[in-house]
Order: structure tokens, then sequence, then C-alpha cells
């Protein structure tokens, strides 16, 4: 090997080509072809052999055996075959037929396109269908048996298996049990829908099935559509999807179904993932989740950024959604105090004297918005001006001053607010209290030193004839300054000072008055400010001056009453005259009076021997002594006989009077088990006893029903040994009217009397007040107290006690009758319409009546609710709940409103108005001030509701031919042109005219014909109505808002659609909103229009009735406590008096 390794190595140094050798001198030489050798490395040495030569141990080529298909050879013997043969005992031999490569038992690989079977015993092409079987391409229904090469049948209703046992897929209408289990049963598929079965699988399964591989299996209980046994994803119409489950309700949901689950929350809560409620946060009072708020809670409003709520400063004390609405005034700040007082701006005693205590107020800023031209209100309150107690718009507008300062105008904050607002108005700030005030209150001078009058804010010098005055033209009283005779320097007629304001004039000087034409030199007294009391004989008085009796008298006076003649009355005459003794006396000759010798005054007053003067001295006769005496003798006993007469027939009556009480209310004998009953008693001291001190009338547990009687009964007894007279005292009261009977009696002693109180509650109240009852000694005078205490308390009605309602000042409102204000009532806010007379007249009265009835019978969800409302006179007055937004028309150019907003409140109004009709109530004054706005959400159940039914009326069918309707009813913008013409003869219709105007109104956000040259006087609306005119289309408006706006407001009114058709026309739209089901309590067909008239006079009637009733029995309960002291006259009036300021102390009212 050695040898061949060197001779391979240097015949590769020198390369020599096949058949040659490099011998030892390296020269290439030819092997011996001989030898038959290929390569060699000597001339007889073979490296390798020709083919059919192998190179022997010697390295010489020997021939070997020939192998025919032999392919491979080691040296003498054969390898491995050609393909298609197998290697046998040296012999190569073919395999079977197509079989490339095999060995004797079987073939290994077939020849291209046949496939090896059978264990390898054959080779055939499987694209023959006659060799499907061996192939092991089975049909359906079969499979291929390892064991036996061949295809067997499938079990039953299977297509593809691949063992007897095993099913893959089943036939047509069939599926495994178990779809996760081969080994199961092949069974029929129930509960597909027809039609969706393909092959082994359902694609559709009915109502409470889910496809569950390829098989319907069921829902769970309740389930119509589920994805599996766990996840529901519709219920039926009972129950209301939650998390893939089927649930009776959902908490804090106010609209679900069964498909979507929940729709909407209730109020305070959002809708999250999956469906569930969950509470808003607390700066929230409506969410769309936690982060975003659709309303603010209480004390909160939004921020600059959406849909963020911030809570409001301490100095904010009422808020809206957008911010603070009112600041604090008013307020003590020690801390601010004492701050502003090292910075010497304020006193530092005001910061301790309680008397001028400092306090501070606040305010909200305003500005002007340069584009729109509309007062913007910052959100936060700012401290005012140390003098400003109460200050708006700015620090310095002050509207009420701390103690020492007064308000004073300033030109320039004036200048200022109007370039603001547009409006003129005087605007003050505080300065220094001048001297000439004298008074102060909130910064307003109430009282002005002597010799000024007040002038707006400020005390205004007087004129110097003046002592008082309140203008610089005229006195209310004049100077009171006297001269060294203690005459007054300035004076003024009566007349004159009993003028109104300018007639009035100043006063006049009394040393000019004295030569002019009012002769006050005549004067017999002292000349005042009001002129002359006495004139000097041969004058009178006129008006406090002195003028000059007429020739016919020496003395005179003015005539008083109705004059006659000149009106001068004579009041003195000479020696040779009398005076008269008529109204208008004048004097006459003294030779009228026969027999008179002398007259003087109003007589004569001597006359002739034998003659007398008359009583009335106008006549002298004769006196007959003898006649005189009998007959006043005789009329003085007939007088006496008739007073004796009198005094009988009174005590007589009398008598029968107490006979007849004491048959009605008869005392008894106290027995000795009621003496030891009352010895526990309250008021031990007291000397009558009962068996109880409090009346609870039968309803220990139960309340009262308004304007219904209750009776009870209480036995009082006199267990002394003396005569007591007891009375029972009782206060008027707006809450109940209150019966005692009797209300004072005598009881002996031992004896006693069974008392009957009757009570009616006469509004909703809780009454727990003390009524008094004081015995008197009817010996000794002596007198004693003990209190009843009344504890009832009355069930809900819709009348109200006012003392419960607690409204918040400023009113948010005012109407032609009252004003509007926001409170409380039991907790819940409402709102109140306090009419603004104390005492109502008929008519109002019956307006009043007329809307607390409608609003009483008038329950839906579109419509404003009645809370209640208050009969008692004086604080009379409507309670409904409260619209935090306000009115629909307020809105317009303060809050930003949605298309879809708009739509909902119209959506909302026109199902309050088929509410309406459906019901015959035509409501004749619809517009945007009278819908309210209660959410901006368009997905709130209610957005807007319908209010103010003081004008609607009511359509019965018994009323149509009673009477017409009143026309000229409701507001001229929203007037149709029936109603326009005057015509009595109108229908529902014009409430859709009314709606059509509402619709162009709130798409515009503005007043209808605001701003319009065309329509500067008030007569142009109607008269441009009347001519079949309308407004313009606005931009930007879409068609079918447009298209319904003017079907409501056709000039015919049989062509306006009814509120049902608004309603459908509305749905068609496809706005996101939700719909309000604009259902009735009627069924009947209301679209055909009815002639409407006003109700019966006696349906007014009785309507009315409740106001009417309750101040008639307010004025019995008064009228009745009132009678009951008056008839105690045998009380003393100061005894009384004291009685009743102890006794009942606890039963006050407001």
């Amino acid at each position: 090997m050695f040898l061949l390794f060197t001779i391979l190595f240097y015949s590769n140094a020198i390369d020599c080509s096949d058949g040659q050798y490099l011998d030892t001198s390296g020269e290439c030489k030819n092997c011996n072809t001989s030898k038959h050798c290929k390569t060699c490395f000597a001339e007889d040495k073979c490296i390798t052999c020709e083919n059919n030569y192998y190179l022997d141990s010697s390295y010489q080529c020997t021939e070997r055996k020939n192998i025919s298909n032999c392919d491979t050879w080691d040296n003498l013997f054969c390898t491995m075959c050609k393909p298609g043969y197998y290697l046998q005992n040296q012999e190569c031999k073919a395999c079977t037929t197509n079989c490339k490569y095999c060995n004797s038992q079987e073939c290994f690989q077939c020849e291209a396109g046949y496939t090896l079977v059978n264990n390898g015993a054959n080779c055939v092409d499987c694209s023959k269908e006659e060799n499907n079987s061996v192939c092991g391409r089975c049909g359906i229904n079969e499979y291929f048996d390892v064991s036996k090469l061949n295809c067997l049948p499938c079990k039953t209703n299977c297509q593809r298996c691949s063992s007897a046992q095993n099913c893959f897929m089943c036939s047509n209408g069939f599926a495994l049990k178990d779809p996760t289990d081969p080994l199961s049963e092949c069974s029929s598929i129930e509960h597909c829908v027809s039609g969706h079965i393909f092959g082994d699988h359902c694609e559709l399964c009915t109502t409470g099935f889910y496809l569950d591989n390829g098989r319907c299996s069921p829902c769970s209980e309740q389930c119509l559509r589920c994805i599996n046994s766990t996840n529901c994803v519709e219920c039926n119409s009972a129950m209301k999807l939650f998390e893939g489950k089927c649930v009776p309700s959902i908490d804090n949901c106010a609209r679900s179904n069964g498909i979507q689950g929940c729709l909407e929350c209730n109020e305070g809560f959002y809708l999250s993932e999956g469906s569930q409620c969950v509470s808003c946060p607390k700066n929230c009072s409506s969410c769309l989740n936690e982060n975003y708020c659709f309303r603010c809670g209480p004390n909160y409003y939004f921020s600059g950024e959406e849909g963020q709520c911030i809570l409001k400063n301490s100095n904010c004390k009422v808020t809206d959604q957008y911010g603070c609405l009112e600041c604090y005034y008013d307020q003590i700040n020690l801390e601010l105090c004492k701050e502003y007082s090292e910075k010497k701006l304020i006193d530092p005693l005001k910061c301790s004297d309680t008397s001028s205590q400092q306090t501070f107020g606040y305010f909200l800023p305003v500005t002007k918005n340069s584009k729109t031209n509309v007062l913007e209100f910052k959100k936060e309150c700012e401290l005012c001006d140390v003098k400003c107690k109460i200050c708006e718009y700015n620090s310095t507008w002050c509207s009420a001053c701390n103690a020492g300062y007064a308000l004073n105008i300033s030109i320039e904050a004036t200048s200022l607010y109007k370039e603001l607002t547009g409006n003129t108005q005087n605007i003050y700030n505080c300065v220094e209290k001048p001297p000439e005030c004298v008074r102060t209150e909130m910064g307003y001078c109430v009282e002005c030193a002597s010799g000024y009058f007040l002038s707006d804010v400020t005390c205004t010098k007087c004129d110097v004839s003046c002592g008082s005055c309140t203008s610089s033209t005229y006195c209310q009283t004049c100077n009171s300054a006297t001269d060294n005779s203690s005459n007054a320097l300035y004076w003024r007629p009566k007349s004159l000072t009993d003028a109104a304001d300018e007639a009035k004039g100043k006063c006049f000087l009394v040393n000019i008055s004295e030569s002019n034409q009012y002769n006050l030199n005549q004067c017999a007294s002292l000349i005042t400010t009001s002129g002359c009391s006495i004139c000097n004989t041969g004058y009178y008085t006129h008006d406090g001056y002195c003028l000059k009796c007429p020739d016919r008298c020496t003395e005179c006076k003015e005539q008083v009453g109705d004059i006659t003649g000149d009106g001068i009355i004579c009041t003195g005459c000479n020696d040779t005259q009398y005076l008269t003794t008529e109204d208008n006396a004048t004097c006459l000759s003294c030779d009228n009076i026969k027999h008179c010798h002398k007259c003087k005054g109003t007589g004569c007053e001597e006359c002739e021997s034998g003659y007398t003067y008359s009583r009335d001295r106008l006549e002298c006769t004769k006196v007959n002594l003898a006649l005189i005496l009998p007959l006043c003798i005789g009329a003085c006993l007939i007088l006496i006989v008739i007073i004796l007469i009198i005094i009988f027939l009174l005590w007589r009556r009398r008598r029968a009077a107490e006979k007849q009480r004491e048959t009605e209310i008869r005392p008894f004998r106290v027995s000795s088990d009621v003496e030891l009953a009352l010895l526990s008693a309250d008021n031990e001291n007291f000397p009558l006893k009962t068996e109880r001190w409090e009346l609870d009338f039968g309803l220990p547990s139960t309340k009262a029903i308004v304007d219904t009687e209750y009776e009870q009964k209480l036995k009082i007894m006199n267990t002394s040994n003396k005569s007591y007279y007891f009375e029972i005292l009782t206060n008027p009261s707006h809450r109940y009217s209150l019966e005692v009977n009797p209300v004072r009696q005598t009881l002996k002693a031992g004896f006693g009397i069974e008392v009957t109180f009757k009570i009616k509650m006469l509004c909703t109240a809780i009454v727990n007040e003390d009524i008094g009852i004081i015995a008197m000694d009817v010996d000794d005078n002596n007198k004693e107290t003990a209190k009843l205490k009344i504890i009832i308390e009355s069930d809900l009605s819709t009348k109200l006690d006012h003392t419960e309602l607690k409204p918040v000042m400023p009113p948010i409102g005012e109407g032609a009758f009252g004003l509007v204000f926001r409170g409380t009532y039991r907790g819940q806010d409402v709102a109140i319409k306090k009419m603004k007379a104390r005492n109502l007249t008929e008519e109002q009265t019956k307006e009043f009546n007329h809307e607390v009835g409608m609003l009483s019978q008038l329950r839906h969800q579109t419509i404003v609710s009645l809370i209640g409302a208050v009969y008692t006179e004086g604080e009379i007055a409507i309670v409904t709940e409260f619209a935090e937004f306000g009115s629909l028309s307020k809105m317009w150019g303060k809050r930003e409103v949605s298309y879809d907003l708009k739509i909902k409140i119209m959506d909302d109004l026109a199902v309050a108005l088929q509410f309406l009709h459906q019901n015959q109530i035509i409501h004749r004054d619809i517009k945007g001030e009278n819908v309210l706005v209660y959410s901006l959400n368009p997905h709130s159940s209610v957005c807007g509701k319908l209010t103010d039914f003081g004008t609607c009326r009511n359509v019965s069918e018994r009323s149509l031919a009673n009477k017409e309707l009143s026309t000229g009813i409701g507001t001229p913008t929203y007037m149709s042109p029936e109603s326009l013409q005057g015509t009595s003869n109108y229908s529902y219709p014009v409430d859709i005219y009314a709606y059509g105007m509402v619709l162009y109104e709130t798409f515009n956000e503005k007043q209808a014909y605001e701003n319009d040259d065309r329509f500067n006087q008030p007569w142009m609306i109607p008269q441009f109505v009347i001519e079949g005119n309308r407004l313009e289309r606005p931009d930007k408006m879409p068609d079918n808002y447009w298209n319904l706006i003017t079907k409501c407001w056709d000039q015919e009114a049989d062509k306006r659609p009814t509120a049902t058709e608004i309603l459908q026309e509305i749905a068609s739209w496809n706005i996101d909103i939700n719909y309000v089901t604009g259902e009735s309590s009627k069924k009947e067909d209301l679209n055909t229009p009815q002639i409407i008239t006003e109700p019966k006079p006696e349906v007014e009637n009785e309507i009315s009735k409740p106001l009417d009733e309750n101040n008639s029995n307010s004025k019995e309960s008064a009228s009745s406590s009132s009678s009951a002291s008056e008839k105690s006259s045998d009380v003393k009036k100061e005894d009384i008096s004291k009685s009743e300021s102890r006794s009942s102390a606890s039963s006050d009212d407001d």
C-alpha cells in the first residue's frame, strides 16, 4: 500500500494520460493492453481494469462471470441489479410487472403511475376504476379494511368512516349524537329549519336552539336565540337580556328589551359594557359614562372641558348646569376682614362690632361676546368691593352697601351698563354716608335730615318754604319757623295741602299774605302753617284764611255740605234781628215774631207781659199750667209700664232659651269610678278633669281625608266642691276648621258635660297644636288654664299647606296673574306659581280653578304633573313639577340645541297634543313658553312637557250646542287665521297651526316675526296671516321639516294634519331619538274636527267649588273662633288675653 501511495503521489506530480504510467526514468509509458488494464503503475501492474474485469490481489485484471442486468459490482460479485430486477444467488431476476424495486418476496417501489398494493404483491394503476378496491379507494358508506385489504361498509347512516365502529361524517339528515366522539351513533338532526340541512350538519336552527357542531342544542330557559348554552342573544318578550342570560328585570334600567338588553338606565346611572347600569359619579346626575356627564349633580356645573362637571366654590349659592347662577352676599369672613383692616381699607372695629359687622358679597362677572352681542357670565363668583354688600356685573356696581356707606349714582357705570346690556338703568357705587342722610338700610337712604327729601337714593335739599318735601317743586309740609309773636313765617291753604303732588305747590310767606286777598291781618288766633283758625268779627275762615262776611250778617261761617246761595251762613245778628235755624241761617227782623219785645241770637229773648217764648223762641204764647201738669204725669206712667213690659218679655225669652239649651246639653253627675280615673290625668291643678288631654278624632294610626268631617266627644267634669264657668278657646287656622259644642258652660260641683269636637282638614298637613280651656271660679273669680292638644295628619291631596312650600328668591318668571318661583315641597323640587293679588276677582278665581281642575285630570308623561294647589286666602298658588332647563323659548341663544333634541322635543309636544285632542280638549295657547324642557338627552323617555292650561277648554259632546267658544284667546304670533278673524267656529286645528309656528321657531331658535321691519306694528302680523301669507323658509332647513311646517300652518283648517298624523310623519324621518308611545285612554277615532264650545256654566261652577268652599271653611272657622271669644263677656278681657297667650303659644299660625 505504501508503494501504491508513492506511485500515485508521483504520478500526480507528473501527469500521464490514461493507459500510461511513469517509469523510474520519469517518462510516461503505455500499459500492457493484453493485461486489460485501464490504468497501471507498471507495465504489468494494473490499478483499474476494463469493464467485465476485476483487479485481483496480484494487480492483475481477471475476467469475471457475466451477470445480465447487474448494475453495481464488488470485484467479482454483483451487489445491485438494475431497476426492475432483484439480486438472488448472483443472478438478477425480474420483479413483478410494473415494480421498480423488489426482492424475492415483495415489491418495494412501483414504476411511476403505479401503486403498491396487497402488501407489496402487486403494482396497479390506481387511476383505473377497476383497481379502486385494491387501491383502498372505497366508495361512500365504505372504509378500507387493512387486515382484509378491501372495502367494507360503514355502520348505519354513516358516509365516512375508518372502521366499522367509528364515523366521521353521517349521511344527509343525520349527525353524530356526540360530535366530539366518532364512536357515537348517527342520529337524525332535529330542530333545524327546513331547507338548512347540508350533508351531516345543520346551518340554521329553529327558535330556542343553537348550532353545536352541526346539531341544534337547546338554548337556556326563556332564550329564543343563543350562541351557546351560556350565551343568549335574544330573550322572549317577558324577559330582558343581561350578560348573555334572560332575566325578569335589570337593576337600575329604565328601558330594556330581550334583544339589546338595557337601552336606557334610570336617572343617575349610565349604560356600561354588557348592558349594565352603573351609578354615575357624584358630580353627575345623568351621564354617558364615568368620565362624561350629560347633566351635573347638585352643586356641580359643567367646566370648560366637554362633559366634565366641577364642584361649585363656597361663594356660590345656586348653580345650574353651566355655572354659578347666584352668589352669596352679606357673608361674614373674619379672616378676610382682618386682612382688609390691616390694609386700612376698613375700620378694624367692623370686624368685631356685631351692630356694624363688615360683610362681604360676591358676584358673577359678565362680558359681552363681540360676535353675538350676548352677555356671557363667568362660571365662578368673585369678591365685591369692600364697600358693597351686594354687587352685580362689576365689583363696584353695587345694589346694597355695608354699614357707613350709601348708594350713589355713578354716571360712568351707568354709561358702561348701557353699552354692555343696551338697557338704560341707573348704576350705583357705594360712598361714605353723607351728613344729610340720617339713616340707611342696605345702602339705601331711608331717612333724610330735616329740610331734605329722598330723591332716588340721595337726599336733596327742599325749598326754604318747606318743612318737608318729596320734590323740589312742592312742599309736603310748610317750614315751621315762627316770628317773635309765635306766628308762622310760612303757610299754605288747606286745599293746596290736600292736593296731589305738584298741585300742592310751595308755601307762602305770611307777611306777603297779610296784604293780599288772604286777609291774614284779620286773624284773631296765632297763624300756623295751615293758616288762620279764627278770624276777627265780621270775617269768616275759608281754607285757612279770612274772608269778609256779607252785609246781612254781623258774624258768619262757611256752609258745609250742599251749598245754597252764596254758601255763607250767618252766626250773629244785631239786636233788631234774630238768627233763623235753617241750614242756611240768615238774619230776620224781630217784627216777624208776634208779641216779642226783644230779640237775641236765634229768636225772641223777651216776650210781652203774659206771654212766654216757645222752646225754639220763634213765637210767644200764653202759658196753661193746669193742662200741662196732668199730661206730663200721664206720659211718665205710660212710659214706665212700657219699660216693665219690655223687661218681662226679655226675661221670659232668655229663660226659654236657657231651658232649651239645658234640654240639648244635659250635665250628668260624675260617678266615683270616673273621679278615680281622672286622678292620674294631666293638669292636676286644673279644677276640671277629662279622660284625655289629646284629640286624635279616632285616627291614632290612620290619616284623615281632606274635606271630610271627623268627630270626637270629650267628657269634662267638675270634681271640685265649687261651681266653675269654663270656655274653650281656639285660633282660626288655614289647615283645618274646628267646631266645638258647647264652647262654654257653667258646671256645678260634681257635674260634668260632654263636649263635641268636629274637625275638617282643609289641606294636606300635619297638625300638632294646642287649644286653650279656661275655668273660672264663679264665686271668687279665680281662673285656671289648661291645654288640649290636637294631633291629626291628613292624607295626600291636591290641596297643599302653603307653609310647607319653600320658595327660592328671586322669582324665575312672571305672568299676568302671578309670579313663578323655584322651590321645594317636602324635599321635592317644584315650581310655585303664586298669584299676585291677595284676593282674586271672580274671573281670576274661575281661571285658577279651571287650570287646577284641568291639570288634576290630565295625567300624562308629556304633560306637566300637578303636585297640588294652595287655596289659602293671600297665599293662592299652583304647584307643579320643576323643569330644570326652563321653557323651550328661554333656551334659544343660551344653550346649544342639537337637531335630534329639537325633533325629540317637538315629538313630545305632538304626543301631548294627541292626548289632549283624543280626550276632547283644545289647549288654545301652544307656544314655546308653554313647553318646559326636562332633559337635553334626546334618548331620554321625555324631554319636553306641555304646561299652562288656563285657556284650554273641554270639548264634550254635551257642550257643543250650548255656547260658542270665546274668541281672541291666545298669543297673536301663534293664532290661526280662523282665530284671528274672530270666528268662534274653530276646532283642534288651531293647536296644529300653533304647533307649526313652534316647529318654525325651534329650528331657527328665535321668535317668529322678530326683528322684521314688515311687522313693526301690532296689527301687521294678523293681517299678514289672514291674507294667507307665511314666513319664508330658512336656510339649511331639511325638506321633510319644511313640508311638515307648511302642512301645519295651512290656511284651510281642514287640510292641517292631526296630531297622530304628525307623529307618523316624524317617525318616518328615522331620527335617532326615543319615541314616546302616543296612546290615549280613548279609542274612538277623533281625527274628524268638531265644533268646540266652552264648558257649561254649571261645569265651571263645579270646578270652582274647591276654592270657594275652602274660603268659606276658613271664614267659618274664623267666625266660630271669634264668636267664641266675643261671647265670653263674663271674663275680663285682660285675663282672657293672658290666658290665650299661654294656652295657644304653640298654635300661632304664620
